[in-house]
């Protein structure tokens, strides 16, 4: 009987002073196989928007299994909606990826954050943000009414009222007459809703007028509308 013994080995490759023993014992030279290095390299990721889409581009030498993209209040601590994402299981198995979402509908205009998250097959993740405005282009709901010697507006928007007017037209909505009635230009209203009522002008000859009623809310986008206004021989003077 016998033994081998060996001492202070490290890590590294010492399988030409092994084999000298297991050729002994077993006819067979000592194979040395490393330990495989473990991904701890984060994707890359970037995103932009613009005209509404989100877009992000993904990649990572180890291949990717998600790519996500969320929508967050100004200071990234809040989630208010998801914008896309791709399936968790199975996953993307690529290496490059390029992701088009667009942003949310129905969301009031204001600075957010777009947070966009990329994962891959180790389960390393990268993630980005970027500041996106969404503008209010949509104009106002306006309505009037002309009834009882008086002229009712009635206005609402989602972004918030500036101001409602009302002013007088000649039949043919060409000819400003005079105003009718108006909130004020220095202070907005900062309301969704608003119903504004004025009397009809004094002293107005027998004819068809026109009412012209604007809504203005705080992005300065303009709601028009108009309604007829007749003067009888009894209304007059």
């Amino acid at each position: 009987m016998g033994a081998y013994l060996t001492y202070n080995l490290t890590d590294a490759d010492h399988s030409a002073y092994l084999s000298q023993i297991t050729e002994v014992l077993y006819g067979l030279p000592t194979a040395y196989q490393a330990d495989p290095i473990p991904d701890t390299t984060r994707p890359a990721i970037s995103a932009e928007v613009s005209d509404g889409v989100v877009t992000v581009t993904a990649s990572d030498a180890g291949g990717l299994r998600q790519v996500t993209a969320n929508l967050y209040d100004l200071v990234n601590s809040r989630l208010l909606a998801p914008i896309g994402a791709t399936p968790a299981d199975p996953p993307l198995g690529t290496t490059e990826t390029v992701q088009t979402w667009q942003l949310p509908g129905g969301v009031t205009p204001g600075i957010y954050t777009v947070r966009a998250a990329a994962t891959d097959l180790a389960g390393n993740t990268s993630v980005t943000t970027v500041r996106v405005t969404i503008v209010d282009r949509t104009p106002p709901t306006v309505t009037v009414e002309v009834g009882d010697g008086v002229i009712t507006v009635t206005a609402s928007d989602a972004g918030l009222l500036r101001r409602v007017t009302a002013n007088l037209y000649d039949a043919n909505n060409r000819r400003l007459l005079g105003p009718i009635g108006s909130t004020s230009a220095g202070s907005p209203l900062g309301t969704a809703e608003t119903v504004q009522v004025w009397n009809v002008p004094a002293g107005l000859t027998p004819g068809t007028y026109t009412v012209r009623a604007t809504a203005t809310d705080i992005s300065r986008n303009t709601g028009v509308t108009t309604a007829p206004l007749v003067i009888g021989a009894e209304q007059a003077g």
